[in-house]
């Protein structure tokens, strides 16, 4: 794995050696982010395996979206378009998973499921406003909202809900110290994407 990551890392001074060196930067750090899905999924999925979640095939589909998301993103900044990797990525990322949820006809554990997709939110968020267009950005947000509307009061206005606290309680810190560590990571990400920028500046004075 770590020869992968020098090899495709390594390719990217050829590729984007004629463009801005903070478009050269972005783009060596979203493929960092791409390739560390190839690592968490397979670790996610045999979590899966081992906790046996309700809707197991779903969470199946989301990890295989993602996963897919993170290769067709690296294939567009493997050919220079940087923008179009960022944007796919949050896109693709994103509007599958929510999707999918219109199709499931109820949800066992409403409460999990909604802070699964909350941190999941979180997560895609901060991406889009690192890597995308401010455009795509505000699109996804808009989708995000009414997501978020939509599965409260369709799953969650319901007296008593359905489920259990203790599922609700594991949900919480297993997904949220993993939506915690993408948060740190693409927060580093932004804060080397400022530190750049600044020391180009400085330079060029």
């Amino acid at each position: 794995m770590p020869t992968l990551f020098r090899t495709i890392l390594g390719r990217f001074d050829a590729i984007y050696r004629d463009q801005a060196y903070l478009v050269g930067r972005k783009a060596r750090l979203l493929a960092v982010f791409c390739l560390l899905v190839f690592v968490f999924v397979p670790l996610n999925i045999v979590k899966l395996i081992l906790v046996q979640p309700p809707g197991l095939m779903f969470r199946f589909g989301f990890n295989a979206i993602f996963l897919a998301t993170a290769a067709m993103s690296l294939r567009w900044l493997l050919k220079g378009r940087v923008q179009t990797a960022g944007n796919g990525f949050a896109l693709m990322a994103l509007i599958p998973v929510h999707a999918m949820i219109v199709f499931i006809p109820e949800f066992r554990e409403p409460v999990g499921a909604a802070i699964t997709l909350f941190c999941y939110d979180i997560v895609c968020l901060l991406l889009a406003l690192v890597f995308a267009s401010r455009l795509i950005a505000f699109i996804l947000l808009a989708v995000m909202v009414a997501a978020q509307l939509a599965f409260h009061f369709l799953m969650l206005e319901s007296v008593p809900i359905a489920g259990s606290l203790s599922f609700a309680a594991n949900t919480l810190i297993r997904d949220g110290l993993i939506s915690t560590a993408f948060v740190f990571c693409l927060g580093v990400t932004l804060a080397v994407l400022i530190e750049t920028a600044h020391k180009r500046i400085e330079e060029s004075l």
